[in-house]
């Protein structure tokens, strides 16, 4: 059982927990489980956020000092327990469903293809490399160049750092 505290996630963005619910479901109504970079990417691009996914991943990236990076997918980023898996997962699920003819059949296809058995299965970043190339039709390379051509105009967007966030940042 999940206690909240006074600030809990679901209690502000309850579309990212009830896309959770739908996601880790495969057609036979079975409990699965995504890729973490795929399940909390979808739950942040669905819910409802304001602010852009591309802009939002470009923005946590320089708040943290990184004024420009070519961003590729690492084996750290697959499962739960990386600091960036929220906004780079939602600005590759972006990416995946609106930068492709038919992106949200290819995601669901994709989906079908790296969903896990147990949530404990560390995946390999080769396997969704794999599937990657296969449902899109493209070298993986050329696909993380894609989406990198994509974010490149995000770069150069800032916005002022609130107080709050500043202070954050300095500490």
């Amino acid at each position: 059982t999940y206690t909240a505290g006074d600030w809990a996630y679901e209690k502000h963005n309850p579309g990212h927990e009830l896309t959770h619910v739908f996601s880790n479901t495969d057609a036979g109504n079975r409990q699965t489980f995504l890729i973490g970079l795929l399940d909390e990417g979808i739950a942040e691009y669905l819910s409802g956020w304001s602010l852009d996914p591309h802009l939002r991943l470009t923005q946590h990236w320089q708040a943290h000092g990184v004024p420009f990076a070519m961003l590729r997918l690492h084996r750290s980023l697959l499962p739960y327990g990386s600091r960036s898996l929220y906004p780079v997962g939602a600005s590759f699920v972006k990416f995946l469903v609106e930068s492709h003819p038919d992106g949200r059949h290819k995601l669901l296809e994709l989906l079908g293809r790296t969903r896990l058995a147990t949530k404990i299965e560390v995946p390999q970043l080769a396997r969704l490399q794999q599937a990657l190339e296969e449902v899109y039709g493209i070298p993986y390379a050329d696909l993380e160049w894609q989406w990198n051509r994509v974010l490149a105009p995000y770069w150069r967007q800032t916005y002022p750092v609130t107080p709050r966030d500043a202070q954050v940042i300095r500490t």
